[in-house]
């Protein structure tokens, strides 16, 4: 292979004072050498056939390429759904978690709440309950009042029918025995001969003795029971009981 050659009156140059009319550079390539590489194109070169074959090859490495294709990108889809599903079941999760969470503070307040309500009713339960107890206390307070207030009446009404009984008929006291035409007896005789139950149990009330006996020598019941007739004395006798 000859690489430079130089044509030139004074020979080669130096590059620096290369003349590029008169100075010529020729580059001469053996191509008969073993170790170059020809230019060859087998789809060119191929039979129809081949060619046919070839393409075919190459209309399958794109169809395999095209279902790869497919099939990594209907995996990244369903990877992507099973993403999502999982960042809603996530979700979904946390706002369950909120909900519950919300749901148990409102029921513990509602909780606390009704309890203080309860405490309060109580309160005023009691409260009512002690009011009721002193009204009550105070009625009957009241009515005890009334009640001695109408004894005391009661009483001062008997004694002074008692005594209005006792000086109608010329008696003393109620167990001071009147002496009349040789004959003696005692208020409690002269009520029961009047048939006066009523005046019996205010003598009765008053003090009077059921044993004191008469100038016969017979006792109230005792002339009760004479002169009953029937049950006309019935009355007198259980006053006198």
């Amino acid at each position: 292979m000859i690489f430079f050659g130089c044509k030139s009156g004074s020979g080669c140059n130096p590059f620096s004072e290369a003349n590029r009319n008169t100075d010529t550079v020729k580059l001469q390539m053996d191509v008969g050498k073993e170790n170059a590489v020809p230019n060859w194109h087998p789809e060119l070169d191929a039979s129809p056939s081949k060619r046919v074959k070839v393409e075919q090859q190459r209309a399958d490495v794109d169809k395999d390429a095209g279902e790869e294709a497919q099939r990594l990108v209907a995996q990244r889809a369903v990877a992507d759904e099973e993403l999502h599903r999982r960042d809603e079941a996530e979700q979904l999760a946390a706002t369950f978690e909120a909900w519950r969470r919300t749901r148990e503070e409102g029921v513990n307040q509602i909780q606390q709440e009704e309890a203080q309500h309860q405490k309060e009713r109580q309160k005023k339960q009691r409260q009512l309950e002690e009011a009721e107890r002193r009204r009550k206390e105070e009625e009957a307070k009241v009515e005890l009042q009334h009640e001695d207030k109408r004894r005391a009446e009661k009483k001062a009404m008997d004694a002074e029918m008692v005594n209005d009984f006792l000086i109608k008929h010329g008696y003393c006291g109620v167990n001071v025995k009147r002496t009349k035409m040789l004959k003696s007896k005692y208020p409690l005789h002269t009520a029961v001969k009047l048939t006066d139950d009523k005046m019996v149990q205010l003598l009765v009330s008053a003090g009077a003795n059921r044993r004191l006996r008469n100038s016969a020598g017979e006792t109230p019941k005792q002339l009760a029971g004479r002169l009953a007739v029937g049950n006309s004395h019935a009355a007198v006798l259980a006053a006198l009981a």
